[in-house]
């Protein structure tokens, strides 16, 4: 330690310093006369193990705490983005289902009409699907098979 921080000019660090029976985490650092570049001395910087893990740990549960919060927040917003996916598929296999089974007169659900993803557009095309079968077929308009 004396070679690295008096002789070398380096900073010295451990985490495992025993002094008078307690374990520390220290730090000697070079001191310079002032318009030298030679060390005169060495300036002690410690503080107790324990204090050192006890801040350490302490920002870890913080840390632990908001990812925690995060990963709960972002799993309600995907639940609740892939519910309204399922439902408004659901929706649309039901519109689908009636046109199938020969009811021209399905409507889409206005909720999948005025969604802009790809949702919204297979409604609007099952809804064109819809109008054509009822040109095509006028006379079968509410007579399921």
């Amino acid at each position: 330690m004396i070679q690295k921080v008096l002789k070398n000019g380096e900073c010295y660090q451990n985490r495992d310093v025993e002094i008078l029976g307690t374990k520390y985490v220290v730090c000697y650092a070079p001191f310079y006369q002032e318009n030298t570049n030679q060390p005169v001395g060495m300036i002690f910087l410690g503080t107790p193990r324990a204090n050192v893990s006890a801040i350490i740990n302490e920002i870890r549960l913080q840390m632990l705490i908001v990812i925690a919060v995060v990963l709960f927040v972002t799993t309600l917003f995907l639940i609740r983005v892939i519910n309204g996916m399922i439902n408004g598929l659901a929706s649309g296999m039901k519109v689908l289902q009636k046109l199938s089974e020969g009811d021209l007169t399905a409507e889409a659900d206005t909720a999948i009409l005025n969604r802009t993803d790809e949702i919204g557009m297979l409604g609007k095309e099952i809804i064109c699907t819809g109008k054509r079968c009822r040109r095509r077929y006028p006379d079968h308009r509410n007579q399921p098979d």
